[in-house]
């Protein structure tokens, strides 16, 4: 079983599939009970919020100019209102920046 997990792990990695794909979170016990498949998604989305916001400010931008872009490209009011897939996105988008900056 851990093989097959393994190998099905590794396929959504490489093909970045992991935000459509799941490896049933919610059949995998964790500290004597079961994961909320949604509180997890929930909790990741929260996350890609953060580091969002953290890339911004490694870049030196302001709330209001990441919700002003946001709203300009994506036509959403902020961060919150983006699909996970446009979040994602953004994101990729943040991190090339920082790292292009940082070079």
């Amino acid at each position: 079983m851990a093989q097959k997990r393994a190998l099905v792990a590794s396929v959504l990695l490489a093909v970045n599939a992991s935000e459509f794909f799941t490896q049933d979170v919610e059949d995998m016990p964790v500290g004597g009970s079961f994961v909320n498949a949604s509180a997890t998604a929930a909790a990741a989305s929260v996350e890609v919020e953060e580091e969002i916001r953290a890339a911004c400010r490694a870049l030196g931008k302001t709330e209001a100019q990441l919700s002003a872009w946001v709203s300009k490209k994506y036509g959403a009011a902020g961060v919150r209102e983006l699909t996970e897939a446009d979040r994602r996105e953004v994101l990729s988008m943040l991190r090339g920046m920082v790292a292009k900056r940082a070079a």
